[in-house]
């Protein structure tokens, strides 16, 4: 398949929108000046790479993928960063590689919907352009019983109109 654009956002401002592609690329466009764009090679092509969802919040654009776990890029010193779920040397900080949708939960912190539960985005207390995660996958105990560990979409209410 050539390089199709799969997900896609808009800025808060309405002034930018950011496409993912099946390839590894994400595409800033701008509306309003069609002949400036930005392409981005977030990482290399891997086969099971397939993006859910993508975030434009606090500086960054998120792409939430299928095998890849989440793939952060900084806007504005256009570093990529990859929260995923294992690795060499490196402690667990997704709750499975297949993330489906990650939202904003207050002004810094997210919740990642994954495969095998999900994982609560925090910055960094020391270092805040660092992540650090909770991950919650282990959901048999009564306190955790509307919550399916396979959460393949999520919603948060911050005004409680459904709670």
């Amino acid at each position: 398949m050539e390089n199709a654009f799969l997900f896609f956002c808009y800025s808060s401002d309405k002034k930018t929108i950011c496409l993912a592609s099946n390839r590894g690329n994400l595409i800033l466009f701008h509306p309003e000046t069609p002949e400036v764009f930005q392409k981005i090679h977030l990482l290399n092509v891997i086969d099971t790479y397939r993006p859910t969802h993508v975030l434009y919040s606090g500086g960054f654009v998120w792409v939430s993928t299928i095998g890849c776990g989440i793939i952060r890029y900084q806007l504005s010193s256009g570093k990529i960063d990859r929260i995923t779920y294992g690795g060499k040397g490196k402690e667990n900080l997704l709750s499975h590689t297949d993330a489906y949708q990650l939202i904003p939960i207050n002004n810094q912190n997210y919740l990642a919907a994954t495969w095998n539960g999900y994982t609560l985005i925090m910055p960094d207390k020391e270092n805040p352009e660092n992540l650090t995660t909770e991950i919650y996958n282990s959901t048999v105990s009564p306190l955790y019983k509307n919550l399916e560990s396979r959460m393949l979409s999520a919603y948060y209410d911050t005004n409680g109109d459904f709670g």
